[in-house]
């Protein structure tokens, strides 16, 4: 498993979005969670396969900070 750490708009139907761009690629989201910060929202997802998720996040323009 990874941790991915994403940078989102804050604003509402981003995170939605994500979570249906990781279901077109095939990408279990195993767990989540959420939060603003300084006017953005910061997310931490955990994936199976964090190459693939990584692919498809920055496919909607989201800024995957981090991989853990």
């Amino acid at each position: 498993m990874k941790d991915l750490t994403v940078i989102l708009e804050d604003r509402p139907g981003t995170m939605a979005a994500a979570g249906e761009a990781l279901g077109k690629a095939g990408v279990n989201i195993e767990g989540l969670c959420g939060f603003p910060c300084e006017g953005k929202g910061v997310g931490h997802l955990l994936v199976e396969d964090a190459a693939a998720a990584r692919r498809a996040l920055e496919e909607i323009g989201v800024e995957v900070r981090g991989e853990r």
